[in-house]
């Protein structure tokens, strides 16, 4: 018996370099895989389940670097799980563009 799917976006192959923000510490990350919803980044930096960070990249395509809101929903040995909060209308078009483009 398959486990349900619990997330609201299906997950894409997504690897994207990262710069992280929580507060004054900015690290660099990279992206495993990503959706509307959110993000698995693989990083060393320690976060714990419910930190607000910030995550900026630039789609591939697009010249703007984006800021997105993000909350940690779990956190592992490799890396870390987060929730993006409400992203602007040029944020969503470039990365549901992105995301067309990714591998499932």
């Amino acid at each position: 018996m398959t486990k349900p799917q619990r997330r609201a976006h299906v997950r894409k192959r997504a690897e994207l370099d990262l710069e992280c923000s929580l507060g004054d510490e900015v690290f660099k990350a990279r992206s495993q895989n990503m959706s509307l919803g959110g993000a698995f980044i693989v990083t060393d930096s320690s976060l714990s389940f419910g930190q607000d960070i910030e995550v900026a990249l630039r789609f591939p395509g697009f010249n703007e670097l984006r800021r997105l809101p993000a909350t940690v929903r779990w956190a592992g040995p490799n890396g870390i799980g987060l929730q993006f909060g409400a992203l602007d209308a040029q944020t969503t078009y470039e990365l549901t563009e992105y995301l067309a483009q990714c591998a499932e």
